[in-house]
C-alpha cells in the first residue's frame, strides 16, 4: 500500500491545496548528499567522507493568483514560520527517494512577486515561486 495521501507539502497541519501548486513545476532534490572531504589517492582512486545528514530541497511555483489567493497562500505558509526574521520553516513534504513523507526545518529565499494586471480592483499576480532548502 502506498505512503502517498494525495497532498505534496503541509505546513503546521494544514495540506497545501494543489490549486497553489501550478502543474508540474513540484521539485524536490531529495536527500542531498553533502561531501565533507575528497581525495584521490596514490593510485587515482577516489576516496569520498559524506556527512550523515542529508538535505533536501524543494520548490514550486504557483499559477497567476489573485490578491485574495495570495493572502490564502500566504496564511498557510506564515502558519508554519518558525522565525520570521530567518524566514524559517518546518514543513512537512512528500519524499520522492524515500516515498514516504518527512518533515524538514527550512528556509525560503526572498520570493519575487510580479504584478500581471488589475482584476476587480484587485492585483493579479503572476506565477510565484517558493523555495525550501533544508538547514
Amino acid at each position: 500500500m502506498s505512503a502517498f495521501r494525495g497532498y505534496y507539502i503541509s505546513i503546521a497541519g494544514t495540506q497545501l491545496p494543489g490549486k497553489f501548486i501550478l502543474e508540474g513545476s513540484y521539485k524536490t532534490t531529495d536527500n542531498q548528499r553533502t561531501e565533507l572531504k575528497a581525495y584521490r589517492d596514490n593510485s587515482n582512486l577516489l576516496h569520498r567522507q559524506t556527512s550523515p545528514n542529508y538535505k533536501t530541497s524543494m520548490e514550486f511555483s504557483t499559477p497567476v493568483l489573485t490578491l485574495t489567493e495570495l493572502e490564502q497562500l500566504k496564511s498557510i505558509l506564515n502558519s508554519g514560520i518558525i522565525n520570521a526574521r530567518e524566514r524559517k520553516i518546518r514543513v512537512k513534504y512528500w519524499n520522492s527517494e524515500d516515498l514516504c513523507y518527512r518533515t524538514m526545518t527550512a528556509y525560503m529565499p526572498d520570493v519575487q512577486h510580479t504584478i500581471k494586471n488589475t482584476l476587480n480592483g484587485e492585483p493579479l499576480y503572476e506565477s510565484v515561486t517558493y523555495q525550501f532548502i533544508q538547514y
